[in-house]
This record gives structure tokens, C-alpha cells and sequence, in this order.
């Protein structure tokens, strides 16, 4: 299947998706989460806050976990500049206050911009991903371009409602692969 086909098929089921079945999943999600993520050696992770019309998981969950179990460890979100389709990272931290942009997106109201270079971790967020590591987006290619501004070692792990599909058929050079993904039921690794 195609990105677009892909896109419209899974963002129209999600958005259907009863709230206890979301919390469900996310719930499960977050278990294989901590089971087969390690923090170990982790200074900054990049995380997406989810965006409530779109049905996507509650990373807040994350968020609140990741202060508790490691203090030490930065958190950084994107703030979407949809002028250029490009993302800023910026630091999330416990007085940070949040807006909802046009869009849906939380997002600091008063960004400090982190360098890109100080990640090690992001979760990202998708809609679909393959058997080899690509995903389907909301389709604006923020994620490509903002990975292409990364160091080379980061770690890129999807988070994602479903297990993955055998191929997207239109994968262009653009598009960045991730290193794993992490459903409900179970955490994939690429090569």
C-alpha cells in the first residue's frame, strides 16, 4: 500500500477508536515500553505530546515516568514551524506551559530551543510502519527533516497502535528509518 493509502486508512480507524480501547493499548504499550527500551547511558530524550483529535498515545504517561525513574534525563517536544514543515526541539520541563496550536499540537508556550545534537533517544509518532523500519506520518515529512538535523547515532523508536505491515510501496531516499517500534504486543528492531 501506498503512504497516502495508508495514511487515510489508519488515521480513520484510530480517530474511530473507543477511548477505553486507546487507554488499553497505550496502557500495554507503555509495559513493552520499559521492558525494551534502555535509558541506559540516555542524557536527552525527544518525545511527541499527543494530539487528543487524532487518538494518538498518551505520552504524558511517559513523561511523568521518566521524571520519576530518571530525573536526570532531559526531555525535550517539537514545536512545528508549518511555514517550512520543519520542527524546533525544545525542553520540557516541569514548569513549562503548554498551548494547543491550530493544529491540535501541545506545545510549549514559551519555547527554549535545545540543539538537535544533544539527543540520544525520540519516540516518534506514526500511523503505520513497515517490516523495514519505515513509517507513514501525518505526511508533511516533519520527522524526515528533523532527523536529517540529528546526530547519526540517535536512537529512533516508533510508537505505534498496530504491529507493522510487509512494505510501504512508495519509500523514497528521503525517508529515515527507525531503529525500533513499540506496540502493545510487541517491540520490533531493524537493521
Amino acid at each position: 500500500m501506498t503512504k497516502k493509502e495508508l495514511r487515510k486508512s489508519y488515521l480513520s480507524h484510530r480517530r474511530e477508536m473507543p477511548q477505553m480501547e486507546l487507554d488499553a493499548l497505550t496502557e500495554r504499550l507503555m509495559g513493552n515500553l520499559w521492558e525494551n527500551v534502555s535509558f541506559e547511558g540516555i542524557k536527552c530524550v525527544h518525545l511527541f505530546l499527543p494530539i487528543a483529535h487524532h487518538n494518538e498515545v498518551d505520552m504524558y504517561l511517559l513523561v511523568d515516568a521518566l521524571r520519576l525513574r530518571f530525573p536526570e534525563i532531559k526531555l525535550v517536544v517539537p514545536k512545528s514551524e508549518f511555514q517550512t514543515n520543519e520542527m524546533v526541539t525544545c525542553l520540557l520541563e516541569r514548569e513549562t506551559e503548554l498551548e494547543v496550536s491550530q493544529w491540535g499540537i501541545p506545545e510549549p508556550k514559551n519555547p527554549v530551543v535545545v540543539d538537535n545534537h544533544e539527543i540520544d533517544l525520540v519516540f516518534t509518532p506514526l500511523l503505520a510502519f513497515d517490516e523495514q523500519g519505515y513509517r507513514v506520518g501525518y505526511g508533511k515529512g516533519f520527522y524526515d527533516r528533523f532527523f536529517a538535523k540529528c546526530r547519526q547515532d540517535v536512537k529512533k523508536i516508533g510508537v505505534s497502535l498496530h504491529g507493522p505491515i510487509p512494505k510501504i510501496s512508495d519509500v523514497n531516499e528521503f525517508d529515515a528509518r527507525l531503529d525500533g517500534c513499540v506496540t502493545p504486543d510487541e517491540f520490533y528492531e531493524f537493521d
